[in-house]
């Protein structure tokens, strides 16, 4: 993912999923009866989250935001 390649196309306001919860997934939660989800697959896709708000926050601090440019976070994981 390159975002300041897709900013200099013009785009100003881009907003980025990041994974769902992949741990919830029937082929992971098979294995428990589907009574839980695989915590240590679903504690990898939190720190992809991680990783990708800090690149978010860099390239956002990396660009000139007063002209409405804007690079956000839409937080599926947690909306539910």
């Amino acid at each position: 993912m390159n975002m300041e390649r897709i900013h200099d196309l013009g785009v100003r306001k881009i907003g980025i999923v990041p994974l769902l919860p992949l741990g919830c997934v029937l082929g992971y939660t098979i294995r428990s009866s589907f009574e839980r989800c695989n915590e240590t697959l679903n504690s990898l896709v939190k720190f992809h989250k991680m990783l990708l708000l800090e690149a978010v926050n860099t390239s956002n601090n990396q660009i000139d935001t007063t002209k409405g440019s804007l690079f956000f976070i839409l937080d599926l994981y947690n909306a539910f």
